[in-house]
C-alpha cells in the first residue's frame, strides 16, 4: 500500500557526464563533492528498488505526456531506472537536453526511490542516442526496450537499442509481414545469446560494463576464515603478486569503533593507514587501519614508500617488534558508494565484502584495527565446518 509520494529532484542538463553525476547524487544521497555521510548512503541503499532499466522511445513531444503517464503507473509495481528517448532527426540544429528526476514513495513502511532521465536530441546527437544512453544504465540489471507502435526495423537507433536490450516490447503487430516477423526473430536470437551471457554473469565468470561489453573475470581469491595472514602472504600462497598503493599514512583522529578496539580514549590521535590492495595489478580491496599507540612508541612510523613495498605485518615485526599472534574478525556485506566504486573500478552499488579485524599480540594487547572492503566478484571467504 502506498502511503505517500513526492518528487525528489528535477533538473535539466546538456552534458552526459553531468547527467551521470546527478544520477549518482540522487541515487546515493551524495553531496556535490561526491561525498556523503554513511547514514545517508545507507538510507539511499535501503531506498533503492530498481528491478530493471527501462528505455522508452518517443516519436514526438505530444507523445511524451502520454508515455510518461503510463510509466508513472508502471513504476508503482516495477520500479526502474527509466530513460525516455526523444529523437528528432529531421531538425538540423544539434541539440542534447536532459531532465533528471527522481521520485520517492513509502510503500508498506519501506522507502522506494526511482529515477528517470528524459533525453531530447536533435541532429547529430539524435543519431547517437543509444551510445549516450548506455553509460546511464544501472549495471547488472536487465534492460527492457519499449518501442511504442510499429518497430522501425531500418532505423539505426532501433538496431543500436536492440543491442543494448535484453527484452523488446512492441505495442502492435498491425501490418506485420513475413519479413517483419523474420526481423523480430533475429532480435529474439540476440536476446537468447544474451541470456547465455547472463548465466555466466550470475555465476561470477563475466561482468557486463556499459561501453565495454562483457568482461571475463579472474577467478575469485579464496580466504579461509580460520587462517590469519597478511594480504601479501595470502596472495603469495595463491600464486598472485600482491602490491599496494598508499593513499595516506599519518596521525589522524580515531573513529569510535577503532578507539574501542584499541582501548584508547576517543580523543586520541593514532597512526592511520589507507591503502589500495592489488592482485596482479588489479584492484581487489581497500584497507584502512589504525595502529595502537604503544606499537609506535619508539617514534618510528612507516613511510608510504615502505607501505607500498610490502606487508605491514612484516614491517611491524621488523621495526617495532610487534608480532601479531591472533585476531578477531567480523565479516559483513555492503555496497560500494561512488567513492569506493571509483577506487575499486566498480559501478556504484556493486556488492562488497567488509572485514573488520582487531589484531593483538601474544599478551592480548591490541596492535591494529583494520577495515577492509573487498570486491565481492574477486574475493570470498571460506570456512571448514565439522559436526560435533
Amino acid at each position: 500500500m502506498i502511503q505517500n509520494h513526492k518528487e525528489l529532484t528535477a533538473r535539466t542538463f546538456v552534458d552526459v557526464h553531468a547527467i551521470q553525476e546527478e544520477l549518482d547524487q540522487v541515487r546515493w544521497g551524495l553531496h556535490a563533492d561526491g561525498a556523503g555521510s554513511e547514514a545517508a548512503q545507507h538510507a539511499a541503499a535501503e531506498a533503492r528498488a530498481s528491478v530493471c532499466n527501462l528505455i522508452a522511445v518517443v516519436g514526438n513531444e505530444p507523445e511524451l505526456g502520454a508515455i510518461s503517464s503510463v510509466l508513472d503507473r508502471l513504476s508503482i509495481t516495477n520500479p526502474s531506472r527509466t530513460l525516455i528517448l526523444l529523437a528528432q532527426h529531421t531538425r538540423e540544429a544539434d541539440k542534447l537536453e536532459a531532465e533528471v528526476s527522481a521520485q520517492e514513495r513509502t510503500e508498506s513502511g519501506h522507502r522506494v526511490t526511482t529515477e528517470r532521465v528524459v533525453l531530447h536530441a536533435h541532429g547529430e546527437p539524435a543519431r547517437h542516442l543509444a551510445s549516450l544512453a548506455a553509460p546511464l544504465l544501472i549495471p547488472d540489471l536487465p534492460v527492457v526496450l519499449w518501442w511504442p507502435g510499429r518497430p522501425e526495423f531500418d532505423s539505426p537507433l532501433f538496431n543500436d537499442l536492440c543491442e543494448l536490450a535484453d527484452r523488446l516490447i512492441v505495442d502492435t503487430d498491425e501490418g506485420f509481414d513475413e519479413t517483419d516477423l523474420t526481423r523480430l526473430l533475429e532480435v529474439a536470437r540476440r536476446t537468447t545469446a544474451r541470456a547465455s551471457l547472463d548465466r555466466l554473469r550470475n555465476e561470477g565468470l563475466i561482468s557486463r560494463q556499459s561501453g565495454r561489453g562483457s568482461i571475463v573475470l579472474q577467478p575469485k581469491v579464496e580466504q579461509p576464515v580460520n587462517q590469519l595472514a597478511s594480504f601479501s602472504e595470502d596472495m603469495r600462497t595463491r600464486g598472485l603478486r600482491a602490491s599496494y598503493a598508499t593513499f595516506s599514512a599519518a596521525e589522524a583522529d580515531v573513529p569510535d569503533e577503532a578507539a574501542e578496539a584499541l582501548n584508547v580514549p576517543h580523543t586520541t590521535k593514532v597512526f592511520s593507514i589507507r591503502r589500495l590492495l592489488l592482485a596482479d595489478d588489479e584492484p581487489i580491496g581497500m584497507s584502512q587501519s589504525w595502529l595502537a599507540p604503544w606499537v609506535l612508541a619508539g617514534g618510528r612510523t612507516p613511510t608510504p614508500e615502505e607501505l607500498d613495498a610490502g606487508s605491514l605485518y612484516v614491517w611491524l615485526a621488523d621495526f617495532c617488534g610487534a608480532r601479531i599472534a591472533g585476531a578477531k574478525e567480523f565479516i559483513e556485506a555492503a555496497i560500494a558508494d561512488a567513492a569506493m566504486a571509483r577506487r575499486l573500478d566498480l559501478a556504484p552499488g556493486s556488492p562488497l565484502l567488509v572485514a573488520r579485524r582487531r589484531s593483538y599480540a601474544e599478551n592480548r594487547n591490541p596492535i591494529e584495527y583494520a577495515v577492509m572492503h573487498y570486491r565481492a566478484d574477486r574475493y570470498r571467504f571460506s570456512i571448514d565446518l565439522t559436526r560435533r
